[in-house]
């Protein structure tokens, strides 16, 4: 899944009522990868840890967990969106 924000901010990801692991990779406006995390699930409940990062990033995309690094994907990696991104997409307005 794809968070498309109208302006960088700083963001913070969880896991609340997700069952399966997960990758996060944050983007920033320049498009490239800030940092790439993978999100534990919580089935059981619980405390839930959050995920954000170093700086502000514009984009968010999850994948299931190990898509990232079987993907090669890393920090400072560029990432190119296709021009057509779905309002259906854009998420708040407000990191």
């Amino acid at each position: 899944m794809l968070f498309v924000y109208s302006r960088a901010g700083l963001l913070n990801f969880w896991m609340q009522g997700c069952l399966v692991d997960l990758d996060i990779a944050f983007i920033g406006s320049d498009m490239r990868v800030i940092s790439v995390h993978t999100m534990r699930a919580k089935p059981g409940g619980g405390p839930h840890a959050t995920y954000s990062p170093p700086r502000p990033a514009q984009y968010a995309l999850e994948v299931r967990a190990g898509g990232l690094a079987a993907g090669g994907v890393r920090p400072g990696h560029s990432v190119q969106f296709s021009a057509d991104i779905s309002s259906a997409a854009k998420a708040s307005p407000n990191p």
